[in-house]
């Protein structure tokens, strides 16, 4: 399992929050750049690993009075032969809101799929996690998210942001091991 290439790509995206970080007024690029940061690793390990592709979709969900509206995460992850495999959702941080609308919109695309997808798996990948433990059990236990994975060590601390250079921190070598193990199995 080669994750050079995984480290480089956060190391070079951390590089360019840092930098953008620097410039007063800058708050909306860097949380631009870091949710970038994640979505396009989630996508550079499903590419490499399984050599399948990733795309955007929503759901049209109706609810029982005819009301339509779309919803949608971030990667639709395929096999190569075009078999949906995992729906996943992407965060630079985990929070308990952030957690709740992910549960929430992921049991409302689970109501439009088929049959043909009812194995699909559905997850988050975070760099960091701002949510409790009781909130992480609470929402895994509706069993509408399979699978939460962080890649950075220890809590989220607002004061403390990774695109300070004072306080950047690595991936885990582990945890980064643990998800591309995960997405190998399912291609």
């Amino acid at each position: 399992m080669n994750l050079v290439p995984y480290f480089a790509h956060y190391d070079a995206f951390l590089d360019v929050a840092i930098s953008k970080a620097k410039t007063k007024g800058s708050g909306g690029a860097v949380r631009a750049q870091t949710g970038k940061l994640v979505e396009s690793l989630a996508e550079l390990i499903w590419a490499t690993e399984t050599k399948g592709t990733v795309k955007k979709e929503s759901y049209q969900i109706s609810n029982p009075v005819g009301d339509k509206l779309q919803f949608s995460v971030d990667k639709h992850c395929y096999s190569v032969n075009g078999k949906l495999k995992l729906i996943l959702e992407c965060k630079a941080y985990l929070d308990r809101c952030f957690l709740a609308r992910a549960d929430h919109d992921i049991s409302m695309i689970k109501l439009g799929l088929g049959r043909e997808n009812r194995g699909v798996k559905f997850g988050i990948l975070a760099l960091e996690n701002a949510a409790a433990d009781d909130a992480l059990n609470f929402y895994l236990g509706h069993n509408n998210i399979d699978e939460i994975f962080f890649l950075l060590d220890g809590k989220r601390t607002s004061s403390k942001p990774i695109w300070d250079e004072a306080h950047r921190k690595s991936m885990n070598p582990q945890l980064l091991k643990e998800f591309v193990g995960y997405v190998q199995k399912l291609k």
